[in-house]
């Protein structure tokens, strides 16, 4: 028996009761091309896109309304899935639910004499996975609220940092440190892909000179215990350019990583 997701969908659509919640699917298609602009990945949403086209006809998912996908990301991790998408080398997931349109009792729509199903849908993200890991996820408006496990936040704890040098360079540093959160979340979002249950604090630390640049960048206190993410958590912090201080010293930054549900 076939038990892919355009089968899946086909058994909703004949099943499909008009009361109660509908289910949360999830469904690989072919996506639109990825594109990057403003710190962050996107993915158009607005199209139907093929789940399946097969011997038994075509299978599309449609939102219901124009929509993108998106999330944080650092130029350097977004070209690269960008060029893994236009190799073939990406595989795109979108989370959903089914949405009955305004004009009919189902969100299901038979086209093309029965050989085209489009399924009306809304989405709450877009998974992009490579080489059966979950890179990234991309999250709509609506996901952000409505995801049943929350949407991935990294968020930098900056009353809690401890810096040893000028008491006045303190608030420069709360002022610059926000900006590690889009490049953390993207590591985290890659972790939970490979352990969903992950949630934590990460202490990152080093000695800052006067010039901003960050030595000897470690973590300090791992609260999380999942050794990718601590990998990428350090490459990323490593990375971060902080602005001039009066004086050098050793800093100490929590970092916060937890999903959250708007509702």
């Amino acid at each position: 028996m076939l038990s892919g997701p355009g089968e899946q969908l086909r058994r909703l659509c004949a099943a499909w009761q008009p009361e109660g919640r509908p289910p949360l699917v999830e469904a690989p298609f072919r996506a639109p091309p990825l594109r990057y602009e403003g710190g962050r990945l996107v993915l158009e949403l607005a199209q139907a896109a093929t789940v399946e086209d097969g011997v038994r006809g075509l299978v599309e998912i449609l939102p219901a309304e124009a929509e993108q996908a998106a999330a944080p990301m650092g130029l350097t991790e977004g070209a690269r899935l960008m060029r893994a998408q236009a190799a073939g080398e990406l595989e795109a997931r979108m989370g959903f639910y089914p949405e009955r349109g305004r004009l009919l009792p189902t969100p299901c729509l038979s086209l093309g004499g029965g050989r085209v199903l489009r399924v009306r849908v809304q989405p709450l993200w877009v998974g992009l996975w490579l080489e059966g890991k979950e890179q990234v996820r991309l999250y709509t408006e609506q996901g952000e609220v409505l995801a049943p496990q929350g949407q991935p936040v990294a968020q930098v704890d900056v009353r809690g940092l401890v810096f040893d040098g000028d008491g006045h360079d303190l608030e420069v540093l709360r002022a610059a440190l926000p900006a590690l959160a889009p490049r953390a979340g993207a590591c985290y979002q890659q972790a939970l892909g490979r352990r969903a249950d992950l949630a934590g604090v990460v202490v990152l630390g080093g000695d800052v000179d006067p010039g901003g640049r960050l030595l000897g960048a470690r973590i300090e206190v791992d609260g999380v215990g999942e050794a990718e993410l601590a990998r990428c958590l350090r490459e990323v912090w490593a990375a971060l350019r902080l602005p001039r201080l009066r004086r050098g010293g050793h800093l100490s930054v929590p970092l916060m990583l937890r999903r959250v549900v708007n509702r």
